[in-house]
């Protein structure tokens, strides 16, 4: 039997360094959709996203998890924080079991600055800029994150904290589904 945990949330949320922790510490395989989307168009997600335009980087992603879904294995997958702009997207991520790593947009603000902005190569989604356009994509966001997760998880705590915090859930839900 096959098993997932995907992890969704805004830039600079921690969604690949938790998840790459988190399939270490479960032997999992770790998989990014930026990362496969990547492959797949034979460049950075950062060129696809501004020479093709975001209507093709959100096709190239739809494809991109419809691939990572039929995968044999364990697996921990880190979706780029648009993935839920896409209502395909979510109605696949309904189907999964699903991380919201939650925060605040000052701690994203400030994590994208510390990170020189870029945070995966991206431009900006809106004329605000990176840090200025966080709280406003982030309200836009929050309500479909939520939609699709199967639980929420304060993306302020410490990587190891949300990691064990993670296993133990991981745990109990196993452990559920065999009663």
């Amino acid at each position: 039997m096959r098993d997932s945990l995907w992890l969704v949330g805004y830039r600079a949320s921690g969604k690949s360094t938790v998840g790459r922790r988190l399939a270490q510490r479960l032997g999992w395989s770790f998989s990014d959709t930026d990362d496969l989307i990547a492959e797949i168009a034979g460049r950075p997600v950062g060129e696809v996203f501004e020479e093709l335009g975001e209507a093709a980087f959100r096709r190239a992603e739809v494809r991109a998890l419809e691939e990572l879904r039929e995968r044999a294995g364990d697996w921990v997958i880190a979706t780029g924080g648009g993935v839920v702009e896409s209502e395909e997207n979510r109605r696949l991520l309904r189907r999964e079991r699903v991380v919201f790593l939650d925060a605040p947009a000052e701690v994203l603000q400030d994590r994208l600055r510390r990170a020189g902005q870029g945070a995966g190569g991206r431009p900006p989604l809106t004329d605000q800029g990176v840090l200025a356009e966080v709280p406003v994509i982030l309200a836009r966001r929050v309500p479909w994150y939520r939609e699709v997760a199967t639980r929420v998880v304060d993306a302020e705590l410490e990587v190891d904290g949300i990691v064990a915090d993670l296993v133990d859930w991981l745990s109990t839900e196993r452990a559920r589904r065999k009663n």
